[in-house]
């Protein structure tokens, strides 16, 4: 990805799921950091799919390990062969980089994901959770945190 082509990323963005937030700065940011890819699949001079992974040292893989965070394909440029691609070619860097492990996730009814997933090797390794430790509920009266824990 360029940095002409986030205003189309941002879009592709918007169009897997609407956030009032810009992501501008987000995708800016993803593209000055070593340990971030992201790729961009054009028709045309258009961007019609993104491909974002990151990289980190895993202690518990004693290793460096990947996760894809986002693949997406505009919808009238699926089944061509592109969401393959993108795919094919995260897999390629992360294996060029040393990665020992790639981790993606998608909803579990996500057919097309899972099959694209499952033709490339991954398998299903459970379920994922997700809290967000900013967002506040009103439990009995009380504000508090979706997902409070406590760290010693």
């Amino acid at each position: 990805m360029r940095p002409d082509d986030v205003e189309e990323v941002e879009g592709l963005y918007r169009e897997y799921m609407e956030i009032g937030a810009s992501r501008r700065k987000t995708l800016l940011g993803s593209l000055e950091k070593k340990d971030s890819e992201v790729l961009v699949a054009e028709v045309g001079g258009s961007v019609v799919g993104v491909a974002h992974q990151v990289f980190y040292a895993d202690p518990l893989h004693a290793g460096k390990c990947s996760n894809i965070l986002f693949l997406y394909v505009a919808k009238p440029f699926r089944r061509q062969g592109m969401g393959q691609s993108l795919l094919r070619r995260m897999l390629d860097n992360a294996a060029d980089k040393g990665v020992l492990e790639v981790h993606v996730s998608t909803r579990a009814g996500n057919v097309a994901a899972v099959s694209l997933y499952e033709k490339n090797g991954f398998e299903h390794a459970g379920p994922l959770f997700e809290c967000t430790p900013d967002a506040q509920t009103d439990a009995s009266s009380s504000t508090a945190s979706t997902c409070d824990s406590t760290v010693t």
